[in-house]
């Protein structure tokens, strides 16, 4: 038997030699012109404390590249947003583009430190949760209000199932059914202003959606944006589920390993790679103090990428 503690130092090794490579995703993640992000609480063991710690699982997705990046912080401030994206500054990788987020004030920070350079957009599906949590204060309004939300779900659901939803279809269907239906959504919003208690559920989701109003818009001038970010918070749902299993964190440092290797495993998956000989090739070709440019040959992306031309060329 391997006694535990053995197993994670070869863990934690694991992930240093491998660290290379969640650094060459990040530059591939910030080529993207779209990405979409979410942060959800994972607790760590905080040695002396006698309790846990709340951390946080930053999760990173560019539905144009189909790349998933997941980050470990203590906090949850703007800082962890220009960590990964930059800050703008010149020498470094900056993501510029359109950012899909809900209405937490980092993502609204980070948006004017960008300044013109990356547009802050929104979530239908916190906007509709909103709305349906309040329900029971006024469900005729609610109801109104729900039922346009539904008719936009089922033109998005047709133009996916219809097989030829390119950004340009996308764009037409929008501009000649999704829009009227969204002007007319937010006067039902609107009207509803005033009538209710601020504090109210049903007054903060009104606040909240002519909040974000114009972020949700992006999406009717741009096909390649969607209309929620259900696809960032599906790629969080399996950390969620191992948090039933494993409760926590180790330490602080286990929660920067475990974000790695989540970006791996995720990465495999999304490029067809068997995980566990994905692990072997690339611990055994990446070099010890692996460059740049050697480490981007050796992402998941890369290597799925050079087999489909093995493949083709015999």
């Amino acid at each position: 038997e391997i006694g535990r503690s053995t197993l994670n130092r070869w863990t934690h090794a694991a992930a240093r030699h491998l660290a290379a490579i969640g650094i060459a995703i990040i530059a591939e993640l910030v080529r993207s012109s779209y990405l979409q992000v979410d942060e959800t609480t994972i607790e760590y063991l905080s040695p002396g404390n006698g309790e846990t710690k709340k951390g946080y699982l930053w999760v990173y997705h560019s539905p144009e590249l189909g790349l998933t990046y997941y980050d470990w912080r203590l906090g949850r401030g703007h800082e962890a947003l220009t960590a990964v994206l930059g800050d703008g500054t010149a020498g470094r990788d900056n993501f510029d583009g359109h950012l899909g987020c809900d209405g937490f004030g980092a993502y609204l920070t980070y948006g004017r430190l960008r300044g013109g350079d990356v547009d802050i957009g929104a979530c239908l599906a916190h906007m509709r949760r909103k709305f349906y949590e309040a329900r029971g204060q006024d469900p005729p309004a609610a109801k109104k209000i729900l039922t346009k939300i539904q008719q936009l779900y089922f033109i998005e659901k047709q133009l996916r199932e219809g097989g030829v939803a390119t950004p340009a279809c996308r764009l037409l269907a929008r501009a000649s059914r999704s829009r009227s239906i969204c002007d007319e959504l937010k006067q039902l919003i609107i009207d509803e202003h005033g009538r209710h208690l601020p504090r109210s559920k049903f007054g903060e989701a009104v606040s909240y959606a002519l909040g974000q109003w114009e972020g949700f818009v992006s999406y009717l001038r741009d096909g390649a944006l969607e209309i929620d970010n259900n696809l960032v918070e599906n790629a969080i749902r399996p950390t969620k589920l191992g948090m039933k299993n494993y409760l926590f964190f180790g330490s602080a440092a286990a929660g920067k390993a475990s974000a790695l290797f989540y970006t791996l495993m995720d990465s495999c998956k999304r490029n067809g790679l068997n995980p566990e000989t994905y692990l072997a090739e690339v611990i055994e070709r990446l070099p010890e103090h692996a460059t740049a440019g050697q480490a981007a040959e050796l992402t998941p992306a890369k290597i799925a990428a050079a087999r489909r031309l093995a493949e083709d060329a015999a």
